[in-house]
């Protein structure tokens, strides 16, 4: 099923109000094993039903619902009348997921400097909140704040097996403000590559971390629709 049109049509887009970034000139290798464990699941399992269960901190399991039904595969699903919502007892403060993500047209990243140029700006398309109706938008919670962060991951790629060959490297971080509003919400953000391997590929992972919600009036569990991400390469001219 495609995005709710009535939806995109009623609801103007607006660009997201971006609090604070960081860019890093030295190399932050990431000490956050839940990025490495969550990559080596992904390359050496064939994910059931199209769930990767360490690409997300937690998910709800509500009864006379099925386990996944509320599982991070609805993220990408082009489907408004599902989500993720975090499966925590409290609001989900600290709860995240994981997205890959490549170009537009999905031909991955390199690190070689005949193919590419070191920057990269990646577009962001949110859907806040459980966009199922607005009934459902208003009783549970949906993200004020969240912490986005991007990790460089080379990643050998084999016929028969692929591996990491190194950390993955925090590349950008930085807080933003989610709008309370059923909108789509975009924005854009300057990477830089700064690996440099020749025997593997970047793999870019966008995370999400909960920091402040929209409480909402009848359920504490935080939701979100929909997600979209990719990255294209900008001339080396563009400063970071």
């Amino acid at each position: 099923m495609g995005w709710n049109i009535r939806l995109i049509r009623i609801f103007m887009k607006r660009k997201l109000f971006i609090l604070s970034f960081l860019f890093f000139p030295f190399n932050v290798y990431s000490n956050d094993s839940c990025i490495l464990e969550a990559i080596n699941e992904m390359l050496v399992n064939t994910l059931p039903n199209n769930t990767w269960i360490l690409g997300r901190s937690s998910v709800l399991v509500e009864k006379n619902k099925d386990n996944d039904f509320y599982e991070w595969r609805n993220l990408q699903d082009n489907d408004l009348s599902t989500c993720w919502a975090e499966g925590k007892e409290d609001s989900g403060i600290n709860e995240y997921f994981l997205i890959p993500f490549s170009r537009r047209d999905g031909v991955g990243f390199s690190y070689r400097k005949a193919l590419r140029s070191k920057n990269i700006e990646c577009h962001i398309k949110i859907y806040n909140g459980n966009c199922a109706s607005i009934e459902s938008f208003k009783k549970n919670n949906r993200i004020k704040n969240c912490r986005i962060q991007i990790f460089d991951t080379p990643i050998v790629y084999g016929q028969e097996k692929s591996y990491v060959e190194a950390n993955p490297l925090l590349i950008y971080d930085s807080l933003i403000e989610l709008k309370d509003t059923m909108e789509l919400q975009e924005f854009d953000l300057p990477l830089k590559l700064r690996n440099d391997y020749v025997t593997s590929s970047p793999l870019l992972v966008l995370k999400i971390t909960i920091a402040d919600i929209y409480p909402g009036t009848d359920y504490d569990n935080t939701c979100i629709s929909e997600i979209k991400v990719y990255g294209e390469y900008v001339s080396d001219s563009v400063s970071n």
